[in-house]
């Protein structure tokens, strides 16, 4: 997965991406944003597309917070990339406690976000197994189409879009275009 953090929010992500890899076995990228503007959307939009997820940290409530717009453009860019559903990992929705104790309480820690990453992980087997019984069976689901309800169809054609794409973008040396243009054509959900 790709974690997408700022400022202290940096160190705390690579904490825990060190730990998701040690104890979990899951490899995660994490991209320092530096600054929101000017924002470095190419490797957000670059690592995003290499891991298929996007999980974004941050020390300010949800509500309106700098992850809503990475999460737009993420969304707006890339959408046939996504393996998942888009993860904001934020402060609660309360003013910021003074007391330190209760600012670490709030405010996201490595083992926050290594926990909510794993229960995002877990909660969706559901997913996991409809992905892997398309994409393993795919030859055998195709011909029992008509047996399949509407949106197992339509997940089934998206899926199926999805593979043509990234070898379509594989193929392309130059990258950019290919996959720009293949998106703008892409159907909607």
């Amino acid at each position: 997965c790709t974690i997408v953090a700022l400022a202290s929010m940096v160190h705390r992500s690579l904490a825990a991406a060190e730990i998701l890899e040690k104890e979990h076995g899951i490899k995660c990228t994490v991209v320092d944003v530096r600054s929101l503007v000017p924002l470095d959307t190419q490797t957000i939009l670059s690592e995003v597309v290499k891991t298929g997820r996007l999980v974004t940290v941050e020390e300010n409530p949800r509500l309106c917070g700098w992850g809503a717009e990475i999460a737009s453009i993420v969304a707006d860019q890339c959408f046939w990339d996504l393996d998942g559903p888009i993860v904001r990992i934020t402060t609660p929705h309360i003013p910021l406690p003074s007391a330190d104790a209760l600012e670490d309480h709030v405010i996201p820690s490595a083992e926050r976000i290594v926990r909510d990453l794993l229960k995002f992980a877990q909660s969706s087997p559901r997913l996991a197994r409809a992905r892997a019984t398309l994409e393993g069976h795919m030859g055998d689901i195709i011909d029992g189409a008509d047996l399949l309800r509407p949106a197992e169809r339509e997940l089934m054609a998206l899926l199926r879009f999805r593979s043509l794409l990234r070898r379509d973008v594989a193929a392309d040396a130059g990258g950019g275009h290919r996959l720009g243009a293949a998106r703008s054509i892409a159907p909607r959900p």
